[in-house]
């Protein structure tokens, strides 16, 4: 199967590129409420569990979303390679399923300190 190379225009490429600039941007923009989301839900469970058991007052919320920034820098989460999927479309992936995974914690979490 052959692919042809269409060529485009100026004016497409800057569409192109002005389009890719905006779902980056945007993008990016959705990622940092991921992760100030997340530094919520480790500073909850840290009040729920940690707390009770040893004793340690939660961090700062700063703080918090710190650690998980740092943490989630040393996990590797490798994407499958699609050419059809751009990097800002991946971006967005992620933080969906960032926040998925927030907040399933978090409801997991608040079901077991229901038990406490």
């Amino acid at each position: 199967m052959t692919t042809e190379l269409k060529k485009k225009t100026p004016e497409e490429r800057t569409l192109d590129a002005i389009g890719w600039l905006v779902s980056y941007i945007t993008g990016w923009l959705v990622f940092i409420p991921t992760y100030l989301f997340r530094g919520y839900v480790v500073m909850v469970l840290w009040g729920w569990f940690i707390t009770p058991v040893f004793g340690k007052e939660p961090p700062a919320f700063i703080l918090c979303a710190g650690l998980v920034l740092f943490f989630q820098s040393l996990r590797f989460m490798p994407f499958e390679y699609k050419e059809d999927i751009s990097v800002p479309k991946k971006m967005w992936v992620l933080n969906v399923v960032n926040y998925i995974s927030s907040a399933t914690c978090l409801f997991v979490g608040w079901l077991l300190h229901l038990f406490m």
